[in-house]
């Protein structure tokens, strides 16, 4: 369990690992960068269809000051053509590969009220789900008006740098 204890995840056409450590410019150089399109400016990020630790994924990764700052995935169907189309089936399953990923089963993540932590009493299947970890965090996120989900791997030392 890698991810867990590092947050770095394993691209496995590539046969590398991205995590909190990897630079902008080691990712430069790295098979993985050959698979997509890098997108430069202020927001600078790197796109994909990849498999990413066994699963078929859309992958965005984020760079801030040189560094990784998060990893954003899309579990595709199948071999990888679409999206789940199914919103709380594909919550469950990136929930589910979360926890096979760190042997954590996702908490809810609470609401701030006035700098107070406060939990739905009935959560849906849209209130997201994260993995803590001393690395950062892995959200499991639905937005059940456009039907997208994704999970987004925010490291600490950027986590109010990226992108949601």
């Amino acid at each position: 369990m890698a991810f867990a204890e590092t947050g770095e995840l394993r691209f496995d056409d590539a046969d590398e690992r991205v995590g909190p450590a990897m630079s902008a410019a080691v990712f430069a150089g790295s098979r993985l960068r050959g698979q997509g399109v890098l997108h430069l400016g202020p927001a600078e990020r790197f796109t994909c269809r990849t498999y990413v630790e066994g699963r078929p994924a859309h992958v965005t990764i984020w760079f801030a000051q040189g560094q990784v700052a998060s990893v954003e995935l899309v579990l595709l169907d199948g071999a990888g053509a679409k999206p789940f189309s199914d919103e709380p089936r594909l919550k469950r399953e990136h929930e589910a590969w979360l926890l096979s990923l760190t042997g954590l089963e996702p908490e809810l993540v609470p609401l701030l009220l006035d700098g107070r932590p406060l939990l739905p009493a009935t959560p849906g299947p849209d209130h997201p789900r994260r993995v803590a970890r001393a690395w950062g965090e892995a959200v499991s996120l639905l937005d059940a008006k456009s039907g997208g989900a994704s999970i987004a791997v925010r490291y600490a030392r950027r986590a109010s740098a990226t992108p949601v």
